[in-house]
C-alpha cells in the first residue's frame, strides 16, 4: 500500500521487462541505460516519499515471499508452471529492490561474502541436517507419539506463552497470537534436546527453506571489484535488475559453490 500511495495509484508507472526467461551464463552483465533510465521516475519518487522505509522493508518482504514459494515449487515435478510463477514473481521483486533500494555485497571478518538472495535462489543447493532429536507436540510440549493429540485433527487453544516464548497454538516464537486469543490449529512438531551429527549439503533439502545465506567471495574477484580502493570498501551488487542468467546445479558440475559477481 506504501507505494501504490506513493505512486498515487498509478502502478503502470513501474517498469516492467521480459527479463525472466533463462538465458546463457552472463547474459545479465550489463543492464542498458534504457533500462535504467526507465526507473527513474519511480526512484526519484520514492527516494523523496516520507515512507520510503516501509516501501523497502515491504518490497524486501516480497522478494524473500516469492523466493520462499519457489523454494517449496521446485520440488512438485508434476507442477512446473507454479515453480516458474514464483521464479518470474522473484526476479520482479528483485528487479523493484535493485533498481530502487539497492544492494551490497556483506563484509565481515575481513571477508566479502555474496549474500543476493535472488542469486543464491539460483543456486540449487540446500542443506539437509543428520541428527537425533525428541519429537514433541507443539500443543502439550508432550513427546509427540505419547500425547493424545492427532497431527491431521483441528484443535481449539488458548495461545498462552512458554517460558522460552513459543506460543502455545503454534510453536513459533514470532506469531501475530495474543495471549488469550482462541485458535484453531493443528498440533506441530518441535524438536528437543537436539544432537546434531552431520549437515549435507543437497539438491532437495527436508526442508525447502533451508538454504545457503550467503557465499565466500574469493580474493581475485574482491580485487577486481574494488580496483584499487581498500578493503571494507562497498561492494554494490546489480544483478537483480538484470536477465536471468539461468540456474546452477553444483552437483552436476565441478563447480560447488561459485557464483558470478561480475
Amino acid at each position: 500500500m506504501d507505494l501504490i500511495t506513493c505512486l498515487s495509484g498509478r502502478l503502470e508507472e513501474i517498469p516492467g521487462h521480459d527479463f525472466y526467461r533463462q538465458n546463457p551464463p552472463r547474459a545479465c552483465a550489463r543492464v542498458s541505460p534504457v533500462v535504467n533510465r526507465s526507473w527513474e521516475p519511480v526512484r526519484r519518487k520514492v527516494q523523496s516519499y516520507h515512507g520510503r522505509s516501509e516501501i523497502e522493508k515491504h518490497a524486501r518482504q516480497s522478494l524473500s515471499a516469492a523466493i520462499s514459494a519457489f523454494n517449496f515449487f521446485d520440488e512438485l515435478s508434476n507442477r512446473p508452471d507454479l515453480a516458474e510463477m514464483a521464479h518470474i514473481q522473484a526476479h520482479r521483486s528483485g528487479e523493484l529492490v535493485g533498481q530502487i533500494f539497492g544492494c551490497t555485497a556483506e563484509h565481515k571478518d575481513g571477508e566479502y561474502w555474496d549474500v543476493c538472495a535472488l542469486q543464491l535462489m539460483h543456486l540449487r543447493v540446500g542443506l539437509s541436517a543428520g541428527m537425533n532429536t525428541v519429537r514433541c507436540c507443539s500443543i502439550c510440549s508432550e513427546e509427540i507419539d505419547l500425547c493424545e493429540h492427532q497431527l491431521d485433527e483441528l484443535y481449539t487453544v488458548i495461545a498462552d506463552r512458554k517460558e522460552d516464548g513459543t506460543c502455545t497454538a503454534c510453536g513459533r516464537t514470532s506469531c501475530n497470537h495474543a495471549v488469550g486469543d482462541s485458535v484453531d490449529c493443528y498440533p506441530g512438531v518441535l524438536h528437543r534436546d537436539v544432537e546434531l551429527n552431520e549437515v549435507s549439503m543437497v539438491r532437495f533439502p527436508r526442508d525447502p527453506l533451508a538454504r545457503l545465506a550467503g557465499v565466500q567471495m574469493d580474493e581475485e574477484t574482491v580485487t577486481k571489484i574494488l580496483d584499487g580502493r581498500p578493503m571494507g570498501g562497498t561492494i554494490s551488487c546489480h544483478r537483480c535488475i538484470g536477465p536471468c542468467g539461468g540456474f546452477s546445479y553444483p552437483f552436476e558440475g565441478p563447480d560447488i559453490l561459485k557464483m558470478d559477481f561480475l
